[in-house]
């Protein structure tokens, strides 16, 4: 069972910053698996339950060039966090909150590069239709990206997924 996100932040507009990293718990073996490795940090920052990255969201007063530059690196160590662990390169949503303004964006590997682009026009979030329509987005790609893990977790489940995870891990670690 998942934990809710619950993200307080201050309620004068315009003042305050917050990162937040969306996970999914990994199985508690793959978990344990990671921690026998001499550097088992490479695949993520907190591995005391073993997580993966899903979405990411940066939030700044009036910087959008500082939220889009964090973004960027964010979106970056995810997808090398999810091709060290075995995850098809697939793609990496995340989103920038500026002001009242959510942008979004999508991260790909393309030719062995990490690409980081918008996917779509900005939601006003002052506005109820604004916000409405943020909110149908954001829930579409929760949906979206849940089924991808999923999918994931199902074949580590098997004999041949685990083994196959377990030496994409081994190789990691040697060449991270």
């Amino acid at each position: 069972m998942e934990t809710p996100l619950q993200v307080f932040l201050p309620d004068c507009p315009f003042t305050s910053t917050a990162d937040i990293i969306v996970t999914v718990p990994l199985p508690r073996d793959w978990g344990a698996y990671l921690w026998r490795f001499d550097k088992p940090y490479i695949f993520a920052s907190e591995l005391s339950t073993g997580e993966v990255v899903t979405f990411v969201s940066e939030a700044k007063c009036k910087e959008t060039t500082a939220a889009q530059r964090q973004l960027t690196f964010d979106l970056c160590s995810a997808q090398h966090q999810r091709r060290a662990l075995g995850f098809d390169d697939g793609q990496i949503f995340g989103a920038t909150v500026v002001g009242d303004v959510l942008s979004m964006y999508c991260s790909t590997w393309e030719n062995d590069i990490v690409s980081v682009y918008p996917v779509m026009s900005s939601f006003d979030l002052s506005t109820f239709p604004g916000f409405i329509a943020c909110y149908i987005v954001l829930c579409k790609v929760s949906d979206y990206v849940r089924g991808e893990v999923n999918k994931v977790l199902k074949e580590w489940g098997t004999k041949d997924g685990k083994s196959k995870f377990e030496e994409v891990c081994r190789n990691a670690i040697d060449d991270p």
